[in-house]
Protein backbone atom coordinates (compact mmCIF):
# COMPACT_ATOMS: atom_id res chain seq x y z
CA UNK A 1 0.00 0.00 0.00
CA UNK A 2 1.74 3.15 -1.12
CA UNK A 3 0.89 6.36 0.86
CA UNK A 4 -0.18 9.53 -0.86
CA UNK A 5 -0.15 13.13 -0.11
CA UNK A 6 -2.66 15.21 -1.71
CA UNK A 7 -2.07 18.87 -1.79
CA UNK A 8 -5.39 20.92 -3.31
CA UNK A 9 -4.93 24.08 -5.11
CA UNK A 10 -6.36 25.94 -7.85
CA UNK A 11 -2.51 26.04 -8.96
CA UNK A 12 -3.16 29.77 -10.63
CA UNK A 13 -0.33 29.49 -11.11
CA UNK A 14 1.93 26.67 -9.21
CA UNK A 15 4.87 27.88 -8.27
CA UNK A 16 8.18 26.84 -5.98
CA UNK A 17 6.08 27.69 -2.80
CA UNK A 18 3.94 24.61 -3.54
CA UNK A 19 6.82 22.09 -4.81
CA UNK A 20 9.25 23.26 -2.07
CA UNK A 21 6.42 22.21 0.61
CA UNK A 22 6.14 18.98 -1.47
CA UNK A 23 9.63 18.23 -1.18
CA UNK A 24 9.71 18.84 2.51
CA UNK A 25 6.97 16.41 3.04
CA UNK A 26 8.60 13.68 0.60
CA UNK A 27 12.05 14.31 2.93
CA UNK A 28 9.90 13.27 5.97
CA UNK A 29 9.09 9.77 4.49
CA UNK A 30 5.52 10.21 5.60
CA UNK A 31 4.22 9.62 2.17
CA UNK A 32 5.48 7.88 -1.19
CA UNK A 33 4.02 10.38 -3.39
CA UNK A 34 2.16 13.56 -3.18
CA UNK A 35 -0.40 14.42 -5.91
CA UNK A 36 -1.21 17.78 -6.81
CA UNK A 37 -5.50 17.78 -7.40
CA UNK A 38 -5.94 21.02 -9.44
CA UNK A 39 -9.76 22.53 -8.20
CA UNK A 40 -10.96 24.03 -11.11
CA UNK A 41 -13.59 26.28 -8.65
CA UNK A 42 -12.55 26.33 -4.63
CA UNK A 43 -16.37 27.08 -3.22
CA UNK A 44 -14.23 30.05 -1.14
CA UNK A 45 -12.99 32.03 -3.78
CA UNK A 46 -13.78 34.16 -6.46
CA UNK A 47 -13.27 32.94 -10.27
CA UNK A 48 -12.47 35.96 -12.01
CA UNK A 49 -8.87 35.48 -12.35
CA UNK A 50 -9.11 31.67 -12.11
CA UNK A 51 -6.90 30.59 -15.65
CA UNK A 52 -8.73 27.98 -17.89
CA UNK A 53 -8.32 24.24 -16.32
CA UNK A 54 -6.58 22.91 -19.02
CA UNK A 55 -4.41 26.15 -19.38
CA UNK A 56 -3.41 25.79 -15.43
CA UNK A 57 -3.42 21.70 -15.85
CA UNK A 58 -0.36 22.34 -18.80
CA UNK A 59 1.11 24.86 -16.00
CA UNK A 60 1.00 22.19 -13.42
CA UNK A 61 2.49 18.79 -15.79
CA UNK A 62 5.38 21.62 -16.95
CA UNK A 63 6.34 22.29 -13.60
CA UNK A 64 6.08 19.29 -12.17
CA UNK A 65 7.62 17.09 -15.23
CA UNK A 66 11.35 16.33 -13.44
CA UNK A 67 9.48 15.11 -9.99
CA UNK A 68 9.20 11.68 -9.96
CA UNK A 69 7.43 11.90 -6.46
CA UNK A 70 4.58 14.15 -7.53
CA UNK A 71 1.83 13.53 -9.79
CA UNK A 72 -1.12 15.36 -11.25
CA UNK A 73 -4.24 14.39 -10.49
CA UNK A 74 -7.16 15.72 -12.76
CA UNK A 75 -9.75 13.67 -10.93
CA UNK A 76 -11.79 17.47 -10.31
CA UNK A 77 -11.58 18.49 -13.32
CA UNK A 78 -14.52 16.34 -14.56
CA UNK A 79 -16.09 16.53 -11.33
CA UNK A 80 -19.17 19.16 -10.48
CA UNK A 81 -18.38 22.65 -9.69
CA UNK A 82 -17.49 23.61 -7.29
CA UNK A 83 -15.40 21.03 -5.99
CA UNK A 84 -16.15 19.46 -2.36
CA UNK A 85 -13.03 17.73 -0.89
CA UNK A 86 -15.27 15.23 0.89
CA UNK A 87 -16.87 14.21 -2.59
CA UNK A 88 -13.35 14.59 -4.08
CA UNK A 89 -11.51 11.95 -1.57
CA UNK A 90 -14.54 9.36 -1.73
CA UNK A 91 -13.90 9.37 -5.59
CA UNK A 92 -10.25 9.19 -5.44
CA UNK A 93 -10.41 6.40 -2.41
CA UNK A 94 -12.87 4.66 -4.71
CA UNK A 95 -10.50 4.37 -7.40
CA UNK A 96 -7.49 3.63 -5.92
CA UNK A 97 -8.40 1.44 -3.12
CA UNK A 98 -5.01 -0.08 -2.87
CA UNK A 99 -3.38 3.33 -1.44
CA UNK A 100 -3.83 5.09 1.64
CA UNK A 101 -4.32 8.68 1.05
CA UNK A 102 -3.10 11.86 3.57
CA UNK A 103 -4.71 15.36 2.72
CA UNK A 104 -1.68 18.13 2.86
CA UNK A 105 -3.10 21.99 4.33
CA UNK A 106 -1.37 24.83 5.77
CA UNK A 107 -1.63 25.84 9.10
CA UNK A 108 -4.27 28.84 8.10
CA UNK A 109 -7.02 26.45 6.63
CA UNK A 110 -7.24 24.70 10.11
CA UNK A 111 -8.86 28.15 11.05
CA UNK A 112 -11.76 27.98 8.38
CA UNK A 113 -11.50 24.47 8.38
CA UNK A 114 -15.14 24.14 10.29
CA UNK A 115 -17.03 26.04 7.39
CA UNK A 116 -15.99 23.62 4.60
CA UNK A 117 -19.32 20.72 3.71
CA UNK A 118 -18.98 17.55 6.00
CA UNK A 119 -16.19 18.26 7.41
CA UNK A 120 -16.32 16.18 9.96
CA UNK A 121 -16.41 12.85 7.78
CA UNK A 122 -13.20 14.34 6.30
CA UNK A 123 -11.75 14.33 9.98
CA UNK A 124 -12.68 10.93 11.13
CA UNK A 125 -11.86 9.06 7.56
CA UNK A 126 -8.36 10.90 7.22
CA UNK A 127 -5.02 12.35 8.40
CA UNK A 128 -3.39 15.31 7.98
CA UNK A 129 0.15 16.80 7.07
CA UNK A 130 -0.09 20.35 8.27
CA UNK A 131 2.51 22.97 7.06
CA UNK A 132 3.41 26.52 8.49
CA UNK A 133 1.72 29.35 6.91
CA UNK A 134 1.54 33.26 7.99
CA UNK A 135 3.29 32.88 11.68
CA UNK A 136 0.27 30.98 12.80
CA UNK A 137 1.90 30.02 16.20
CA UNK A 138 -1.05 27.59 17.80
CA UNK A 139 -3.12 25.16 15.76
CA UNK A 140 -6.83 24.89 15.69
CA UNK A 141 -7.19 21.81 16.22
CA UNK A 142 -10.40 19.54 15.85
CA UNK A 143 -11.73 16.31 17.86
CA UNK A 144 -10.48 13.23 16.34
CA UNK A 145 -8.07 15.17 14.03
CA UNK A 146 -5.13 13.08 13.19
CA UNK A 147 -1.97 14.98 11.85
CA UNK A 148 1.32 15.03 11.54
CA UNK A 149 3.06 18.91 11.31
CA UNK A 150 5.83 19.47 9.27
CA UNK A 151 8.45 21.75 9.86
CA UNK A 152 9.35 23.31 6.20
CA UNK A 153 10.05 26.95 5.00
CA UNK A 154 7.13 29.31 4.81
CA UNK A 155 5.37 30.28 1.82
CA UNK A 156 6.80 34.06 0.80
CA UNK A 157 5.09 34.00 -2.29
CA UNK A 158 1.24 33.52 -3.40
CA UNK A 159 -0.23 32.98 -6.87
CA UNK A 160 -2.06 36.57 -6.52
CA UNK A 161 1.61 38.25 -6.57
CA UNK A 162 2.97 36.17 -9.18
CA UNK A 163 -0.10 37.28 -11.29
CA UNK A 164 0.43 40.57 -9.84
CA UNK A 165 4.04 40.71 -11.11
CA UNK A 166 3.12 39.32 -14.43
CA UNK A 167 0.53 42.07 -14.86
CA UNK A 168 3.20 44.61 -14.73
CA UNK A 169 5.83 42.60 -16.22
CA UNK A 170 8.40 41.85 -13.49
CA UNK A 171 10.57 39.33 -13.57
CA UNK A 172 8.86 36.27 -12.06
CA UNK A 173 11.83 33.55 -12.59
CA UNK A 174 12.60 33.58 -9.14
CA UNK A 175 9.25 32.04 -8.60
CA UNK A 176 8.31 29.81 -11.32
CA UNK A 177 10.28 26.59 -12.91
CA UNK A 178 11.87 28.15 -16.43
CA UNK A 179 9.39 25.94 -18.60
CA UNK A 180 6.54 27.06 -16.84
CA UNK A 181 7.69 31.06 -17.40
CA UNK A 182 8.23 30.23 -20.97
CA UNK A 183 4.57 29.36 -21.72
CA UNK A 184 2.92 31.54 -19.41
CA UNK A 185 5.28 34.29 -21.66
CA UNK A 186 4.66 32.71 -24.71
CA UNK A 187 0.55 32.49 -24.40
CA UNK A 188 0.43 35.64 -22.78
CA UNK A 189 -1.57 34.43 -19.63
CA UNK A 190 -2.49 36.48 -16.90
CA UNK A 191 -1.17 39.97 -18.54
CA UNK A 192 -4.43 41.41 -18.97
CA UNK A 193 -4.74 44.62 -16.62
Amino acid sequence: MAKIGLLFGSFNPVHFGHIGIAEKILETAIVDEIWFVLSPQNPFKSNLELLDDKKRLEILNLALENYCEMKVSEIEINMEKPSYTYKTLKKIQFENPQNEFLIIIGADILENFDKWKNYEEIINNYSFIIYPRHKISTLKIYDNMRFVKVEADEIDVSSTQIREKIKLKQDIFEYLPKKVVTYILENSLYSEK
